[in-house]
């Protein structure tokens, strides 16, 4: 079976190959490369010449030199606080005062 590589310009959406965005090589029959081509206006005839990159792999990133650390800085007044831990409540207390708040806010 002949095939024939094009490379869509815009673009195009087929039955048989569904969305086809530009950039995109498509390697199919010489009847719809020419259809694709000469008719829809939507792909140009790759030269057998040119290579085709399919798609391009990333690479992985380069090494990253460790940097040299910052100058310290002073203390601020929020890392020299003592941490205060809140008074424990009870659920008991707190649907209390909810329900109190609730009929206060009623009756106005």
């Amino acid at each position: 079976m002949d095939q024939v590589q094009v490379r869509i310009i815009t673009t195009a959406i087929t039955h048989q190959y569904g969305t086809l965005e530009t950039g995109t090589v498509l390697r199919t029959s010489p009847e719809f490369a020419k259809h694709l081509v000469e008719e829809a206006r939507a792909a140009e005839y790759i030269d057998e010449a040119e290579p085709v990159v399919l798609k391009q792999e990333k690479s992985a990133p380069e090494p990253v030199a460790e940097q040299e650390k910052p100058a310290k800085r002073k203390k601020s007044a929020e890392q020299d606080a003592v941490p205060v831990e809140p008074e424990p409540v009870s659920a008991e207390a707190t649907v209390a005062e909810t329900v109190a708040e609730t009929a206060e806010t009623q009756s106005q």
